[in-house]
This record gives structure tokens, C-alpha cells and sequence, in this order.
């Protein structure tokens, strides 16, 4: 009797623990599933935020230009102004060396004393140049632009004087306006051999009182 106790007394021990085994593998079961659970969702996490982090790039915004450049840019500009000007207004290079004929107005105011000079270049300013040192004209008289044209056969000259050309002559009366525009048309076509000449000052006909002189004036007889 003493013994079937015993034996049964043994195998409830076995179950009891048996049975706290087993809920001990169970809980390490459960334990371990979190554990790879939790790994799993950090894992998740990183891989997600992975995918979504893009590196970002700006585009490089274009840089202001340098003041060296802005005051090339500004030169050229100026030197383009410069050439557009001289080709609107174009003056004939001077010519080499040669005979200036320059027309003076004599002492008895009836006519022109001709004189004959030797120069090294002929230039519209060398021809005005003279006749300021003769005292045929002021010396602030300017040439603001010369040309030589072609009209069929004939040579046909273009002057623009500054304005003060014209001021002078209306100052004067009729024989004296007829003497210093002669001298100038005169000594104009005889230097370059010219058939005409067209005499403007400050870009206009130019007019007296006496007389307007436009168009093509040919040579003056005292």
C-alpha cells in the first residue's frame, strides 16, 4: 500500500514538472517570437526610411557677373556707339602730300589773292587750318564731316562746318558773305581737282539773309 502511494506521489512530481517545463519553453518560445518580431519592425523602419531619404541637390544658382566683366561688356558696347557714329558721318582719310590752292580775299575786297603751299598731308582740317591762319575764318570753325562722291563723271564734294560758319557769315554783309564762302568752295575744289561741292554747317543749308546756299555749288568768280 506504502509503495502505490509512493509511485503515485513520484509520478505527480514527473507531471508537475513536466508541466513547469513545458510553460517554461513557452514562455522562452514567446519571448524569442517578440524579440524577432521587434527585429523585424526596426528593420522595417530603417528600410522604409531608407526608400523615402533621397539625397537632395540644389541646382547651383548662376553667379552675379564679375565688375570686370560688366566693364568689358560696357567698353564694348561704347566702341560699337563709337564706329556706328563714324560710319554715319564718314570723313576721307587724309590724303599724302600735295598742293593746297588757297583762295584769301584781296585788300581791296574784290576778289581772292591765290596761293599755292606745299603740304605733307591734304585733309579737309588742313584746308579750314589755313584759312584760319589767313584770317579768312574764325578759328573755332570745326569740320564735323568730309566726303568725296562720284556723281556720273564728275567729283562731286560733301562739307559740314559747325554752326558758327554759318553765325560768321550772317554777320557780315552781302560782298564780304560772297568773299569768305568763295574763298572756301574755292579752295576746296581747286586742292582736289573737284567738279562741286555741297557746304553745309551744323548738318543744315545754310542761310543768311542774303542768300541761301544749298545743293551743289560750283566755282565762285569775283
Amino acid at each position: 500500500m506504502k509503495r502505490k502511494k509512493l509511485r503515485y506521489l513520484f509520478l505527480a512530481a514527473l507531471l508537475v514538472c513536466s508541466m513547469t517545463g513545458c510553460e517554461n519553453t513557452k514562455t522562452q518560445n514567446t519571448d524569442a517570437a517578440n524579440q524577432e518580431e521587434t527585429g523585424a519592425s526596426a528593420a522595417g523602419k530603417e528600410t522604409e526610411t531608407g526608400e523615402n531619404t533621397e539625397p537632395v541637390t540644389s541646382e547651383k544658382e548662376e553667379e552675379p557677373a564679375e565688375p570686370e566683366e560688366i566693364l568689358e561688356e560696357n567698353v564694348q558696347e561704347e566702341a560699337e556707339e563709337e564706329n556706328a557714329e563714324s560710319a554715319e558721318t564718314p570723313v576721307e582719310e587724309a590724303q599724302e602730300g600735295g598742293i593746297i590752292v588757297l583762295y584769301v580775299p584781296n585788300d581791296n575786297a574784290d576778289g581772292w589773292d591765290i596761293c599755292e603751299s606745299e603740304i605733307s598731308q591734304i585733309s579737309p582740317d588742313a584746308i579750314i587750318g589755313q584759312l584760319v591762319g589767313a584770317g579768312v575764318i574764325v578759328d573755332s570753325v570745326t569740320v564735323q564731316s568730309f566726303a568725296e562722291e562720284a556723281e556720273g563723271a564728275s567729283l562731286i564734294l560733301k562739307l559740314d562746318l559747325s554752326e558758327n560758319f554759318a553765325e560768321g557769315l550772317r554777320s557780315m554783309g552781302s560782298a564780304g558773305e560772297i568773299l569768305v564762302m568763295g574763298a572756301v568752295v574755292n579752295s576746296f575744289l581747286d586742292t582736289y581737282g573737284a567738279d562741286g561741292i555741297q557746304i553745309t554747317a551744323g548738318g543744315n543749308a545754310i542761310e543768311t539773309g542774303h542768300t541761301i546756299y544749298e545743293g551743289t555749288l560750283s566755282h565762285m568768280s569775283e
